[in-house]
């Protein structure tokens, strides 16, 4: 793992990682996490299930147990907080009730994304990354999980 190229941008209410999968141990956090991985396929494991199920693509809900590999390359991770209206439109696509919000299992994607995408994010990682440009990267993830 080459953490230097590892990125992290903040805003108010949104946080993008750009980087190398963490230990993939179970743990909960008050955040939601929309992940992509930018290589291969994602392995996420949800309280109670034992086994890792692979996807390109997921949204986990805020204080849902799971953990998180890419053993293929790096990944990105967005974390929402759980009242945002991003969280609100990604829940509201996917047909998911703002009463369901609080989800105990992760929804799982095998979406064929954009290429350019997954390139721009790729490039991201390989190099810097001033603000207006992760800015572009974040409306571009939350657009494939928002659908539009």
């Amino acid at each position: 793992m080459d953490s230097r190229r590892n990125k992290l941008c903040l805003w108010r209410d949104c946080v993008l990682y750009l980087g190398d999968s963490f230990d993939p141990e179970l743990h909960r956090h008050h955040a939601v996490q929309c992940c992509i991985a930018l290589e291969g396929k994602l392995q996420i494991r949800s309280h109670p299930h034992e086994q890792f199920e692979e996807c390109t693509s997921a949204v986990i809900g805020a204080n849902v147990s799971h953990a998180i590999a890419n053993p293929d390359g790096p990944l990105c991770i967005i974390y929402l907080e759980k009242n945002s209206a991003d969280y609100s439109s990604i829940l509201d696509f996917q047909g998911v009730s703002t009463e369901q919000g609080l989800r105990a299992n992760p929804l799982l994607f095998d979406t064929k994304f954009s290429g350019s995408l997954r390139a721009a994010l790729a490039s991201a990682y390989e190099s810097s990354l001033d603000p207006t440009e992760a800015n572009d990267l974040r409306e571009r993830c939350l657009q494939l999980f928002r659908g539009h």
